[in-house]
């Protein structure tokens, strides 16, 4: 699966969730934010005053989640900010660090966002149907079709990850015009 990658200011930052971009519903799941400041140079999350914020779309009443961030250093990056969270249920979720320098850090203050598709997962919770959508009807079952699967959540985490991954290489093209 493809890491996201946005651009915010002078920084870009390559966002990457285990496992494979597709998290599940009460399992742990590792988010890690590669920083890079305009010029190639890597922020560390010690030259960094980051906040982490998850808010899940389905639920606009819900407390927006918000993990202590540590240094990791995942694959061949290193010191950057990071964090193990449990999505609480299957849904949306927007996943949002903003920093601003700290320590020997010059640059500019910025914001990322991301959004998350979370799938059922061994220990899930799956959320009622908001008021306004339950219409007291039962709609009946009908068996997929050719070339379906039968359920619509085992394609939009891949439909979110190829939108994700089309709008991160648009940015990332972006950002290197900008460099040039």
């Amino acid at each position: 699966m493809a890491h996201i990658t946005q651009v915010s200011g002078d920084v870009a930052g390559l966002w990457h969730i285990e496992p494979d971009h597709s998290p599940k519903a009460g399992e742990p799941a590792q988010i890690w934010i590669s920083l890079t400041q305009r010029g190639g140079r890597p922020i560390p999350l010690e030259q960094c005053r980051c906040r982490l914020s998850i808010v899940d779309l389905g639920d606009p009443d819900a407390t927006p989640l918000e993990p202590s961030l540590s240094a990791l250093s995942p694959e061949t990056y290193q010191q950057v900010p990071g964090a193990t969270v449990r999505f609480p249920a299957v849904g949306e979720y927007r996943l949002t660090l903003s920093g601003s320098p700290q320590g020997t850090g010059s640059f500019q203050p910025f914001e990322l966002s991301t959004t998350v598709v979370v799938a059922a997962g061994q220990a899930s919770v799956q959320r009622e149907p908001a008021p306004e959508q339950t219409t007291g009807q039962q709609t009946p079952a009908t068996e997929p079709g050719p070339g379906e699967s039968g359920s619509q959540e085992l394609w939009q985490p891949g439909l979110a990850i190829a939108i994700g991954l089309a709008l991160g290489l648009t940015a990332y093209g972006l950002w290197r015009r900008t460099r040039s």
